[in-house]
C-alpha cells in the first residue's frame, strides 16, 4: 500500500487515465459506494472514515480512497494486492490502517536515532545509513520489549530479618511485627 497524492494517475479502463481527485469525484455522486469503517485503534480511540474502492486495468492494483468524515478531506492509497491472495474493502482498509504505527516508528527513529541525520549524497550511502539506523531501532525494540516484564518502576519490598530473639524485622518500619 502506498500513499499517493491527488494528482497521481492511474488506468482505470482500457486506455482511460483518471488522477486519484477525478476517480473520486466520479465516486462523489454514487452514495452506495462509500462505506464507515474504523482504521483500528489511535491515540484518541476508533478512527472512523468512509472508504471507498476502485479497481485499476491491472487485476492486482486498486485504488482505496478514505474520506475523513467530518471535514470530507481525501487521501489516496495505491494498493498492490499478490496473485492469489483474496481482495476485499475489510482487508485493505486493516492494511491501510497498519500504516500509522509505521509511520509512528520511523518518527521515532528521526528523533531518536538519527535517521533524518544523514548528509550523504550517493543512494548507497543513504541506503547504507537508513539499513543500520533502522536495523539498530529494531534492536533497541526488540531489547525493550524482552525486558519489559523484568523491570518495574515500583521499589521492590523491604527483605525482612529476624532480630536475636527470633521476631521479624521489617527494616522501613523500624518495629517489630
Amino acid at each position: 500500500m502506498l500513499r499517493v497524492p491527488s494528482n497521481f494517475y492511474l488506468t482505470v479502463a482500457r486506455g482511460v487515465r483518471l488522477t486519484c481527485k477525478q476517480a473520486a469525484a466520479t465516486l462523489a455522486g454514487v452514495r452506495r459506494g462509500w462505506e464507515v469503517r474504523s482504521a483500528g485503534n489511535g491515540a484518541k480511540g476508533q478512527r472512523w472514515y468512509a472508504w471507498a474502492w476502485l479497481s485499476t486495468a491491472s487485476p492486482r492494483h486498486y485504488l482505496l480512497i478514505r474520506r475523513h468524515l467530518a471535514t470530507g478531506e481525501l487521501a489516496f492509497h495505491y494498493c498492490f494486492v499478490p496473485d492469489g491472495q483474496p481482495v476485499s474493502l475489510s482487508r485493505l482498509v486493516r492494511a491501510a490502517g497498519c500504516r500509522w504505527p509505521v509511520e509512528k516508528d520511523f518518527r521515532s527513529g528521526k528523533g531518536c536515532f538519527g535517521l533524518g541525520q544523514s548528509q550523504v549524497r550517493l543512494f548507497t550511502a543513504i541506503a547504507r545509513h537508513t539499513v543500520l539506523v533502522i536495523a539498530v531501532l529494531a534492536i533497541c525494540a526488540v531489547t525493550a520489549a524482552l525486558l519489559r516484564r523484568r523491570t518495574d518502576t515500583r521499589a521492590p519490598a523491604p527483605r525482612r530479618r529476624r532480630c536475636a530473639g527470633g521476631a521479624a524485622w521489617a527494616p522501613a518500619v523500624g518495629r517489630p511485627r
